[in-house]
């Protein structure tokens, strides 16, 4: 065979090449095309940062903080220097963060609010009550920015741990209630060493398309804390949960939500909130796959999330089935009312009683043999709670 001019060769190449070219083209836009009907979950942004308006805030809380309640936050060496460099504030100069102090757990999205104030020295902020706040962040980041400097100099393992894990869990969580898309652009989530581990707090950014989520230090349940922050601003984003109050859909979970706003009063805002934190604890307890499940059910029970255990056992049950998650049908068929029955013949509704009698004398609560209540026999019976 003769051989080709040297012109008619590079044209063959150059023919070739480009042919390759176009083929991986072809491929990536393929690749590409099957990610965009997938929805974005395999290209969500997420990130584990440290923020200073959270490190300020905490910093803040953890000033006006009495010693039993600061012993429930973060790193104690840290804490320790938050005291002395805020020794010689005079009291009312700090006294703007007692609120954010009293709303730690009452109203843990008022913490992560701070998340729109603009970033230090100024702290400027255009909430209505959040010209005081940025006074406050500002003087107190004067003293404390040293602190924060060394944090990050010394980032802890745990961050960098979160941070692989993160991404798996948001979009396991967005997965698990069949989202083909996540309604945030981004995923930014803040730890910080002064909170209190398993502490979480929430917050989104309409305007960016963000959400932002607070988790306290390393801890066996932070990435539990993450998941369920994850799904609170999931359940919330089309307001789903209002209208199923309003349709009466919710109706006959009001006098568990009744019942534990009168000894949780923070939880008593809407029943629809009520049900959205409880289901929001469930699905996080079923992604993160604590080794526990069980003690983890527990601690939502002790904390007032008295339909969690309903709805954790509802997904179970749908997990073994392999039907997907649908939310109405589920708030359906929990069985709320045999699962407080069992409860509370086996003693553990006692796991909610609280030794305060403001509270509990409004339910005519006897005393047992210790001084504790055990109202639940006076509370909890048929035709009466459910």
């Amino acid at each position: 065979m003769a051989a080709l001019p040297v012109g008619e060769v590079i044209a063959v190449v150059r023919c070739r090449v480009v042919r390759g070219v176009l083929m991986v083209l072809l491929l990536l836009l393929v690749v590409l095309g099957g990610q965009a009907i997938s929805g974005c979950r395999t290209g969500i942004k997420v990130s584990v940062e440290r923020d200073p308006r959270v490190f300020t805030l905490f910093a803040g809380i953890a000033a006006v903080a009495h010693r039993d309640e600061a012993a429930a936050l973060g790193s104690e060496a840290l804490r320790q220097q938050v005291k002395q460099a805020t020794a010689d504030w005079a009291a009312g100069s700090i006294s703007v963060f007692d609120h954010f102090s009293a709303d730690l757990h009452r109203e843990p999205d008022v913490i992560a609010g701070i998340l729109d104030a603009g970033p230090p020295p100024d702290f400027s902020w255009l909430s209505p009550y959040g010209s005081g706040v940025s006074t406050g962040l500002a003087a107190l980041w004067k003293d404390i920015e040293p602190l924060y400097e060394a944090t990050l100099r010394g980032e802890p393992p745990e961050s960098s741990t979160l941070a692989a894990m993160a991404p798996d869990t948001i979009r396991a969580a967005l997965n698990y209630i069949g989202l083909e898309t996540s309604p945030y652009g981004q995923w930014r989530i803040v730890t910080d060493p002064l909170a209190e581990p398993g502490f979480s707090s929430s917050h989104a950014d309409t305007t960016t398309r963000t959400a932002w989520i607070i988790a306290g230090p390393s801890s066996a349940t932070q990435v539990e804390a993450v998941a369920r922050e994850a799904f609170r601003l999931l359940l919330s984003d089309d307001q789903y949960f209002y209208r199923l109050e309003a349709t009466g859909a919710l109706d006959r979970f009001r006098p568990c939500f009744e019942w534990a706003g009168a000894f949780r009063p923070w939880r008593g805002h809407s029943l629809a909130q009520y049900v959205r934190e409880n289901l929001a604890h469930a699905l996080a307890i079923r992604v993160s796959k604590p080794t526990e499940p069980q003690a983890r059910l527990d601690a939502a029970w002790n904390d007032g999330l008295v339909l969690a255990p309903a709805f954790y056992e509802e997904l179970e049950a749908l997990d073994k089935s392999g039907a997907g998650v649908d939310i109405e049908p589920l708030l359906e068929a929990a069985d709320v009312a045999a699962m407080l029955k069992e409860r509370a013949e086996v003693g553990q509704w006692r796991l909610l009683v609280w030794d305060e009698s403001r509270y509990l004398d409004a339910y005519g609560g006897e005393r047992d043999s210790d001084g504790r209540y055990h109202y639940y026999k006076d509370v909890y019976h048929e035709g009466v709670f459910l």
